[in-house]
Parts: structure tokens; C-alpha cells; sequence
């Protein structure tokens, strides 16, 4: 009997030990968060959104596999201070030291130093300012520089038989880097910028911008705006009768696009960078429509991969965001974008960017 008393109280011990370790394990892993800052309201609202419905796909899956790590969201508003606000309740109320941020270019260059000093890994997955190299150690960026898409347009106007045309861009420090870019890229080749133009991120009357390009007659536009300005740029154009080849960039390869512009966006050529459609896009791809009822955008694929990409690098090095940050600038990751890398600056590198036509109210890729 007394040997069947201590063989309990061993089982006992044993099971309380087992016990208190699993509960040691759980609170160990619960501390692992992951903040996300989208601007869900304001000018890039849509964008925002974007970035922020590719997290909960990859939020799902990876809770499928690890329930421990938990997503923290917060809306960067479009506006410096709201994501300010929103960055220091995570370091300071959370004690969260890896942040995804679906916002702005000026956002993501206030909140650089703030990265720097609390040494918190900030993933831009929105911001394609060429000033995006000029933030700290800490800023890694998920999107290609917008300077890539308009190169990719200038290379191409040859191809696409255009001698002369107009760029229209934000009145920002995310706007003009693009006209320098694009301008840069068209040294040396067989065409004419006739026109620069800068408008205000909130503007949607075009009247004069056009009347201008009118008399000009270039043979093609580029337009480096969101989708309502383009579509109220395009609507506008109409009403004057000024026609011309429309040109854009990844902000404008959405849906809700080819929806809203219908017959005027038809034959619109847009440089965007390209996923590879594998079967693990393809999933996701289905997993996302089924969800949200759309097809994912970049700027969803963006917010997924910087997720699954913070994902992979937590079951490798836990929480240590030292050793992640390290991992970020020497390791190579395998993306539905393909194999990529993030330089020096934090910039990720082996991204294609493709040029696609709106055919019959859908993208078709340029060959």
C-alpha cells in the first residue's frame, strides 16, 4: 500500500511538473506579438485595407500552426501623427517590437527614428518612396520602389510606340521622387517629357491640369495616383475630349479599377510589381477571395508575405529581434513573389515588375 501511495504521489509530482511547464511555455510564447499599423481611413484608406486583409490570411494560417503569437491592429489614419500614436502604444503598452505597417511614405519616415531608438523591426509593406533608403537599420520595405514601375515604363515606351508624355504625381516627398526617376530613365532615349505636373493628394478637380495638357497633345499620360484620382483624371479628360494613352503604376492594378473605370480604362498600361503564380499564389489567392469576397492586390500579398516572412524568422529565433534583424539583412526568403532579399537599406530585391494591359475588364501581362 505504501508503495502504491508513493508511486501516486510521483505521478502527482509528475503531472504537476508537466503541468506548470506547459503553462510556462504558454505565457513564453503569448509574449510574442506582432503589431500592424494600416492607414484604414484617409487618402490611401483602400491600400491600407489591403495591407491589413493579407495579415489576417497569413494571421489565420500561421494561428492554425502556432496559436501563441498574437496580431495587434491599429489605424495609422493617412495621417504622421495617428501612426506615431499607434507606434508608441505598441512599443510602450504591448512591449511589441515587430510591426508591419501598411501607411504612407511620410508616415513610414516618422516613424524611422522612433524604429531606431526602441529597436523595433518596422516592415513597410505600402511606402515607395526613393527616400526609403534613407531610413534606419531598423525599416525593412516589402514593396519595390516606386522609381522601378515608372523605369519600367520609360524602358518600355519605345515598345509601346510613344514619343512624347506628360507625368502627373503627388505634390509630397512620395510624389516627386517619381518624375526625377522617371526623367532620369528617359535620358538618352527617343522621347519628350512635355510635361511635369504636381497635384495635392486631396485634389480632384483636373480641369486646369488638363486644359493645359490638351494644347500640348502628348502621346501618352502617366499617371502616379491612386485609383480615385486616376479615374477622376480619366472622367475629366473625357469631358474636354482630350484623349490620350494612359499610363499608371501598381497603385491602379486593383479590381475595384477596372470596375469603377469600366469602358474608360480600357487599354490602360500599368508597371506593376509581379507575383509567380504557383500553387501556394494560387491558395492564396483562393483563400483570400473566399474571404474578402475580391481578388488580393500587391499591396495584400505585401502584408502576407511581411507576416509569414516575421513567421518564418520567430520559430528560428523566437523573440529575439537582434538575431531577426540580422536574418533579414543576410538571409534569402522564399515568397509567392519568388526568392527574394532586402540590401543594405532594407530594400528587397528580385522582385519583377511587369507591364499589363486592361483587356476586356481584365489584366493581361505584356509580353
Amino acid at each position: 500500500m505504501k508503495k502504491w501511495r508513493n508511486s501516486l504521489l510521483l505521478l502527482s509530482i509528475i503531472i504537476s511538473i508537466v503541468v506548470a511547464l506547459s503553462i510556462h511555455q504558454a505565457k513564453t510564447k503569448q509574449e510574442i506579438g506582432i503589431g500592424v499599423i494600416c492607414d484604414l481611413t484617409g487618402v490611401i484608406a483602400e491600400y491600407g485595407t489591403w495591407v491589413q486583409n493579407g495579415v489576417i490570411i497569413a494571421s489565420e494560417i500561421i494561428n492554425e500552426n502556432d496559436p501563441f503569437i498574437n496580431f495587434y491592429f491599429e489605424d495609422g489614419q493617412s495621417n504622421v501623427n495617428k501612426a506615431l500614436g499607434a507606434f508608441e502604444r505598441f512599443s510602450s503598452i504591448n512591449n511589441i517590437h515587430l510591426i508591419i505597417c501598411g501607411c504612407n511614405s511620410s508616415s513610414i519616415m516618422s516613424l524611422s527614428p522612433k524604429a531606431d531608438s526602441t529597436k523595433t523591426i518596422l516592415f513597410s509593406t505600402i511606402a515607395s518612396s526613393p527616400n526609403m533608403k534613407e531610413t534606419g537599420e531598423f525599416v525593412f520595405s516589402d514593396r519595390v520602389l516606386g522609381t522601378e514601375e515608372t523605369e519600367c515604363v520609360a524602358n518600355n515606351l519605345e515598345q509601346l510606340g510613344i514619343k512624347s508624355i506628360a507625368i502627373i504625381a503627388h505634390n509630397n516627398e512620395a510624389g516627386m521622387p517619381y518624375i526625377d526617376a522617371f526623367s532620369n530613365a528617359s535620358k538618352g532615349k527617343d522621347i519628350n517629357i512635355v510635361s511635369k505636373i504636381l497635384v495635392e493628394p486631396t485634389s480632384k478637380d483636373f480641369r486646369t491640369e488638363l486644359i493645359k495638357l490638351k494644347s500640348l497633345n502628348p502621346d501618352a499620360v502617366l499617371l502616379v495616383t491612386p485609383v480615385e484620382q486616376t479615374l477622376n483624371f480619366i472622367k475629366q479628360a473625357k469631358d474636354i475630349s482630350f484623349t490620350s494613352k494612359w499610363l499608371g503604376i501598381s497603385t491602379l492594378k486593383t479590381d475595384g479599377f477596372i470596375k469603377n473605370g469600366g469602358n474608360l480604362v480600357e487599354n490602360v498600361i500599368i508597371a506593376s510589381e509581379s507575383v509567380e503564380y504557383t500553387r501556394s499564389f494560387i491558395d492564396f489567392e483562393i483563400r483570400y477571395q473566399r474571404r474578402f469576397n475580391e481578388k488580393p492586390t500587391v499591396y495584400a500579398v505585401n502584408g502576407y508575405e511581411a507576416a509569414m516572412i516575421f513567421y518564418t524568422l520567430i520559430k528560428k529565433y523566437g523573440n529575439n529581434v537582434s538575431e531577426i534583424q540580422k536574418a533579414l539583412y543576410s538571409e534569402e526568403f522564399q515568397t509567392l513573389f519568388g526568392k527574394v532579399f532586402y540590401d543594405k537599406n532594407g530594400i528587397i530585391h528580385n522582385k519583377k515588375v511587369d507591364l499589363y494591359e486592361i483587356r476586356k475588364g481584365e489584366f493581361v501581362k505584356k509580353e
